[in-house]
């Protein structure tokens, strides 16, 4: 939630941490003007809010939350190995052979959520590496599912989508890292390589800010030279790094959307986009948001053919009322309170 949406009393759901990782506000907590004060000065500009009927909207997940916390050690062990420990033969067998074993089981999974994915929760707030490489996976996955790609097709994809950003993982940490953005897609494309996980994979590592009339980089490729399965990890990238921005500066969601959706054979594979529309929720459920009526409710269902027209359900003088947008083109999701 934007911390001016936020008021003395609520209650903290995550725990806030500094830039070293030093505890500020423990999860639990019940927040005072004093403490909403403190994290404003310090530059905070959301908080996560424990909201127990949004979580009870929440209980349909893509994947199981044990599945999710494996996949998301199996990545983290993988971004903080050093390069040649990941390249040591016998380590490496370790890693990925329990990384191929957790992704098979998250396809698993997703594939017996298709049906009805658009109301399922499949990415979450992403502020880490971590959150993001899990989001752009899972987004990628349910993607590729709803093509109908074949089990290696998707095996494939998915640890692409998840190892995408590995490069990061040798950009020194010092004032003196590289700038160049082209960096991180080159050093994972070579480094995946070197480590024998397969040429798709680490084609997807090099790939994943190509654009498809030619402004992307690293290589500045077009089109049909872009592998099919780069162009969905591209939008699945771009997609959870814009909601994540949004989050953060208000931008609203419909806003994102119709970015996305004007990129449209500019930036993005047109037909993948469409896929991804029709599998991805803009306003998950459990969302808390604000109509243009001023009135605040929950989102409760998506229709795949409407994703920024869902049904929200508001309280008056305490009992339940369903909004469905799609009959009420006069009221519009005006702000994403919460996720």
């Amino acid at each position: 939630m934007r911390i001016e949406h936020v008021k003395a009393g609520m209650v903290l759901a995550e725990d806030i941490l500094d830039e070293h990782g030093h505890l500020l506000l423990e999860k639990g907590i019940a927040l005072t003007e004093s403490y909403l004060s403190r994290m404003r000065s310090l530059g905070i500009r959301s908080l996560s809010i424990a909201d127990a009927y949004a979580n009870s909207l929440k209980l349909t997940t893509a994947i199981t939350s044990q599945l999710r916390e494996e996949l998301s050690l199996c990545f983290r062990a993988l971004f903080h190995l050093k390069s040649e420990e990941l390249l040591a033969q016998k380590l490496r067998t370790v890693y990925i052979r329990q990384l191929n074993s957790t992704v098979d089981s998250v396809i698993t999974q997703m594939e017996g959520q298709l049906h009805r994915i658009i109301n399922v929760q499949v990415r979450t707030p992403s502020t880490t590496e971590v959150e993001h490489a899990v989001n752009v996976c899972l987004l990628s996955v349910i993607t590729g599912l709803y093509l109908r790609f074949p089990r290696a097709v998707l095996q494939e994809l998915a640890l692409g989508a998840l190892l995408h950003d590995i490069g990061k993982s040798l950009v020194p940490q010092n004032a003196q890292a590289p700038s160049n953005p082209e960096f991180h897609c080159l050093a994972g494309q070579s480094l995946l390589m070197r480590s024998g996980v397969g040429s798709v994979i680490a084609r997807i590592a090099a790939e994943h800010h190509e654009y498809y009339d030619g402004s992307g980089y690293p290589a500045k490729i077009t089109n049909t030279k872009i592998h099919p399965l780069s162009r969905i990890v591209a939008v699945s990238n771009y997609f959870d790094s814009a909601i994540s921005q949004a989050n953060e500066d208000g931008t609203p969601r419909h806003e994102v959307m119709e970015r996305l959706l004007a990129s449209g054979n500019i930036h993005f594979d047109l037909n993948v986009l469409r896929a991804f529309c029709h599998t991805v929720a803009i306003y998950p459920i459990g969302s808390l948001v604000k109509l243009s009526s001023g009135e605040f409710g929950y989102v409760v269902e998506n229709q795949t053919q409407f994703p920024l027209r869902p049904v929200v359900r508001i309280f008056q003088s305490g009992n339940p009322t369903d909004i469905n947008l799609v009959f009420k083109p006069q009221i519009i999701i005006e702000e994403l309170i919460q996720e």
